[in-house]
């Protein structure tokens, strides 16, 4: 009511893996998946928020990263959690300075996208340009306090790592409400995840992001090794058959595709659509 939304802004995610992604095939940049949605809010004359900007990804269930992910592994962009909100990869980049001196500390400059709230305990160094990328980012889903380790070769200006998002869902709603602020819409609330799955009422939808076509994901997925897609694929393959779109969901429908194929699983351990686990176990038979 001129020019006034009373009431919530909710981007409720679809389980697509290909959001604000350029490295899926014809797929747009986060900001132009921002550009497209504040279009929709535009044409409905909307310049004032009252309320919150809702991330729903209520859509999977359970611990976005299955529990036998290594340590040293969960905090880094191949290790990404899946969420039902899922942007950017899930991913941000941490740019480093490394030192002039082998052994001496790596400063961190920046990250880019900024995450609000993420703060770093940086246990970087340098080590020798011959060596190449030692560098890790240790951290948990939800967690926004993670620490670096190891290191990153000595020689280059600035050198950055990739990170996966605490909160994949939350940062999509802190980026669009930043993005807003910065094109003059006025948001009176904050940016916070939803208690609970939001139903669609149709009349109220503003605009709908379509994923990229199928195909182009699976041909990512396979030809990247793209271990968040396994992951978000498998769970979206559960839900398609009225499993719960969890990681025990996710394994289950590729357990019934085996046996639907002919293929047997005794003796198939499945704890990840991705094989990052090094607890998926087959035999060789």
């Amino acid at each position: 009511s001129a020019g006034v939304l009373k009431g919530d802004l909710i981007i409720k995610g679809g389980g697509d893996p290909s959001l604000g992604s350029t490295l899926v095939r014809g797929g747009l940049p986060m900001e132009e998946v921002f550009a497209r949605w504040l279009k929709a809010l535009s044409e409905k004359g909307v310049k004032i928020i009252q309320g919150d900007i809702v991330a729903d990804n209520t859509l999977f269930e359970g611990p976005a990263i299955p529990g036998s992910w290594p340590w040293e592994d969960a905090g880094n962009y191949y290790a990404a959690p899946a969420d039902g909100l899922s942007i950017n990869d899930n991913l941000y980049q941490l740019v480093f300075a490394p030192a002039l001196r082998v052994g001496e500390p790596a400063m961190v400059l920046r990250m880019e996208p900024e995450v609000p709230g993420l703060v770093f305990e940086n246990h970087m160094l340098t080590g020798t340009a011959e060596a190449g990328d030692n560098g890790y980012i240790y951290n948990v889903p939800g967690s926004f306090r993670a620490a670096t380790r190891g290191s990153l070769p000595a020689g280059a200006r600035e050198f950055a790592i990739k990170g996966a998002l605490p909160e994949p869902a939350l940062f999509a709603a802190q980026a669009f409400a930043g993005f807003l602020k910065k094109s003059g819409v006025v948001v009176s609330g904050k940016a916070r995840l939803a208690a609970l799955p939001v139903s669609i009422d149709d009349t109220k939808v503003l605009v709908r992001s379509e994923a990229a076509p199928l195909r182009d994901i699976v041909r990512l997925t396979n030809k990247r090794s793209f271990n968040l897609y396994a992951e978000m694929l498998s769970r979206a393959v559960a839900l398609s058959q009225g499993k719960p779109g969890s990681v025990a969901g996710g394994t289950g429908a590729v357990r019934d595709f085996l046996r639907s194929a002919g293929g047997s699983v005794e003796g198939v351990r499945l704890e990840d659509a991705c094989g990052l686990s090094r607890l998926n176990m087959v035999t060789a038979r």
